[in-house]
């Protein structure tokens, strides 16, 4: 008596679930460079490093700089590369520290959008002055300014 699916044995279900769990934990470990969403952004500003890093482009062979599972806390993360922006955030000072939440960096600087990419001024078209504590009032006609 012949089976009809040979290949669904117990044996090969278990190798087939060995060998998932296997390349899941290597994705893991390594950051995943099989799953990559793409370059990083170069840009930077022109004699600025932080920690030794001009721009992202320059770690974006180590995932794990700024991906380190099982840390879910992308901002976290974002914080301890960007240290300013952190110290502003703990003492509530600056925009980043007067904003209600920081727990979403890359909604303002997502950074896998290719070499050209300009975080910055893609935070910046979004701006909302009246997240800070310098709202913008018109000047009345007449006035000095």
């Amino acid at each position: 008596m012949r089976r009809r699916l040979p290949y669904l044995t117990p044996a090969s279900l278990i190798f087939a679930l060995i060998l998932l769990l296997g390349l899941g934990f290597a994705f893991w470990k390594t950051g995943g460079p099989g799953i990559n969403p793409g370059t990083l952004s170069a840009k930077s500003l022109p004699g600025v490093t932080i920690q030794g890093v001009s721009s992202h482009a320059d770690i974006e062979k180590n995932c794990l700089n700024c991906h380190k599972p099982p840390v879910f806390s992308q901002a976290r993360l974002c914080l301890d590369g960007h240290t300013d922006i952190a110290q502003q955030v703990a003492a509530h000072e600056g925009f980043h520290g007067s904003l209600a939440s920081n727990n979403n960096c890359a909604a303002c600087y997502p950074e896998h959008r290719g070499r050209d990419f300009d975080p910055t001024t893609f935070a910046l078209a979004g701006f909302k002055h009246s997240q800070t504590r310098f709202t913008l009032s018109p000047t009345p006609t007449g006035a000095a300014t």
